[in-house]
């Protein structure tokens, strides 16, 4: 049950090099004393790649902390492109940030040089292409009822710090799906309204959980042209979607997500989402059944603490209920479900489908058939 709950909180991949495309060196030459130069070991984005995202860092890692490195960039031009790097805590891990965005499906060349280098190592050379994200859309309006699955496992999360492999080795099987919608989404305006929903992957196969509630992005109350209405901003090909507060319920476990974010820069031909930000506040209190012995409500944070050193936070400003985590995730991308359209499943639904019983049970949190989270529904 651990997966549901790293499903509520909710690395750029990188090409292996040994000595730039050469054979390993030889470790087994006890004659020789002297340190072997540092070796670059993987790249991003990938030798040759030609889909880079335009908004991405570039970034260089090493077996060892070289004396000295450098990351240089450069357009099709030979023009040097201006950029910040750093380099992380170990002295491996070298990023360049370039100073403004890179054009998008235009050819780039990233040099690296470090010291002391062999004489296969410095410089690494790799010519590289973006994408076509950053290309406007040319009919936005195509978008309306296009399914785009949420890849949690293959983003980067960076808060809580270190939580990213836990997180990836529970997820798996759970798809977090979007669509955008025509009612109340006006692209000219710049508003956006999307509905969500939980689904089930087996194998290349995604389906939509139909004894989970639909997810109502941008209507919390799921009725659209209220005043809680809040919709995505769409700034083309771009998508922010923020919510103060988002109920979710998975296969019989309810919670809320607090300050829900996800955004993401949309490919020109609508297949996929890319570049995004997945994150938002969870209270770990109604976690806590299902995910041990239920003995305290502090469980949850207790167990994040001792395992990545990472302490809740308050739910509620001066409150001192210090059980939600604030979890965020990087470099988030989507990709689109051929096939599938989604069908809205308001609680209701849930709670009056006989096949759902073990769901619909979330919903009468007192156990006497009122139904208090889903008062729209009256008990037959």
């Amino acid at each position: 049950m651990l997966k549901y709950l790293w499903l509520l909180a909710l690395a750029t991949p990188m090409v292996l090099l040994v000595g730039c495309g050469d054979e390993p060196a030889d470790d087994d030459d006890d004659d020789d004393d002297t340190p072997a130069a540092p070796i670059l070991v993987e790249v991003s984005p990938e030798f040759g790649q030609t889909d880079f995202f335009y908004r991405s860092s570039l970034v260089a890692e090493f077996n060892a902390a070289p004396e000295s490195v450098t990351i240089t960039l450069t357009d099709s031009a030979g023009a040097e492109i201006a950029g910040e790097q750093t380099i992380g805590t170990n002295g491996r891990v070298v990023t360049f940030d370039p100073s403004e965005d890179l054009m998008s499906s235009a050819g780039y060349t990233m040099t690296v040089e470090w010291a002391p280098s062999d004489e296969d190592g410095s410089p690494f050379v790799n010519a590289f292409q973006t994408g076509a994200h950053g290309t406007a859309l040319e009919n936005p309006a195509d978008m309306i009822g296009t399914v785009y699955n949420i890849d949690l496992a293959g983003a980067t999360f960076v808060d809580p710090p270190g939580i990213g492999p836990i997180l990836q080795s529970q997820i798996d099987g759970i798809a977090v799906l979007f669509t955008p919608i025509e009612e109340g989404t006006d692209f000219d305006a710049g508003e956006l309204h999307v509905m969500g929903a939980i689904g089930d992957e087996e194998g290349n196969e995604i389906a939509q959980d139909l004894c989970s509630p639909t997810l109502a992005f941008t209507n919390p109350d799921g009725i659209l042209g209220n005043e809680d209405d809040t919709p995505a901003t769409w700034d083309n090909p771009d998508m922010l979607l923020e919510a103060d507060l988002l109920p979710l319920s998975i296969q019989g476990i309810t919670a809320e997500i607090q300050d829900l974010v996800i955004s993401g820069t949309f490919d020109p031909d609508l297949s996929n989402m890319r570049g995004g930000v997945f994150g938002g506040i969870i209270d770990t209190r109604p976690l806590v059944g299902a995910l041990g012995s239920g003995e305290s409500e502090s469980e949850i944070c207790d167990l994040v603490s001792s395992t990545v050193g990472v302490d809740c936070i308050e739910c509620t400003e001066g409150a001192g209920d210090n059980f939600c985590l604030s979890v965020r995730a990087e470099d988030l991308s989507a990709d689109m479900v051929d096939g599938l359209t989604l069908e809205p499943r308001p609680c209701e639904v849930i709670i009056a489908d006989t096949a759902c019983e073990d769901e619909a049970a979330a919903y009468d949190s007192n156990g006497d058939g009122t139904y208090d989270l889903c008062p729209a529904f009256v008990a037959p």
